[in-house]
């Protein structure tokens, strides 16, 4: 009986091997974190929003601002200079009323 040798001889043909099974199917990818991370950035932008109509938009900041008023001269009848201031800013007067004190010194000499 003759052995057979287990290495193979040389210019022998090898035997086909198996091919390997197939690579498993690549996983889903789960974007369960980008969804929730945009709807948490939603839920901010809505807020920053709302803030800022709420609390900063109503109300007007300038540097220069302009502002629509009506302006009054009023000149003594006499000359001189004011010795009393008898009313504040922005204070109503109605015809007639005293505004300041003229140093009547100047007056009196004339």
């Amino acid at each position: 009986m003759e052995e057979k040798s287990t290495k193979p001889e040389a210019g022998s043909v090898r035997e086909p091997v198996t091919p390997l099974p197939p690579p498993p199917p690549p996983k889903k990818k789960k974007y369960h974190k980008q969804i929730y991370g945009g709807i948490a950035a939603l839920v901010v932008l809505v807020v920053l929003i709302f803030y800022y109509l709420r609390f900063v938009a109503p109300y007007v900041d300038t540097d220069d601002a302009f502002i629509d008023g009506y302006t009054t001269y009023i000149s003594p009848r006499v000359s001189g200079p004011v010795i009393h201031l008898l009313i504040t800013d922005n204070q109503e007067v109605k015809a007639g009323d005293e505004l300041v004190e003229i140093d009547p010194s100047d007056y009196e000499t004339a």
